[in-house]
């Protein structure tokens, strides 16, 4: 999700809405990202390589079917699927293709509504920080953040978190 303060001290926030409606952008978004992605790729009999390897290894298991049945299991909870964004940032890390396709939509979705919240501020010169889980993921994931945010609105500046 994105905040910003206005020059009344007003809260102004967007997305953050949970994984049923809206969570885009968030750890457990690039998790649903990569189990799609993995799942997307058995159903067109496609070698996904590295990053279904390194998801297999996480989970436990050594296949699709078996993928899908510790998903499914009552355990597996958003906080799991929420830790899976670690392995994309590895795997991306590595220049895998596919784990960076997944983290720069993850980024495209976090700046989409940065843009929302500085339409609602009517700022010109706004700063964005990340912080949160995402943040934590790596230094690729930053930049791709920052790359994004020039993109998309590139009057706006990128600022380490205080």
């Amino acid at each position: 999700f994105a905040v910003g303060i206005s020059s009344n001290d007003e809260k102004i926030s967007t997305g953050g809405w949970g994984p049923l409606i809206g969570d885009r952008g968030s750890g457990y978004h690039i998790g649903i990202l990569r189990l799609e992605k993995i799942v997307d790729f058995y159903d067109r009999d496609i070698k996904l390589g590295y990053l279904r390897d390194l998801c297999f290894s996480e989970l436990g298991v050594n296949n699709e079917i078996e993928m899908r049945d510790e998903i499914y299991k009552q355990d597996f909870t958003r906080e799991k699927v929420a830790s899976l964004c670690k392995v994309v940032a590895k795997a991306a890390s590595n220049s895998d293709k596919y784990a960076l396709e997944i983290l720069r939509e993850a980024a495209k979705e976090l700046v989409r509504l940065v843009a929302y919240v500085n339409e609602r501020l009517g700022k010109d010169q706004l700063k964005v920080s990340l912080i949160g889980g995402v943040s934590k993921i790596g230094k690729g994931f930053i930049d791709l953040f920052k790359e994004e945010l020039e993109y998309q609105c590139s009057n706006l500046t990128y600022s380490q978190p205080m």
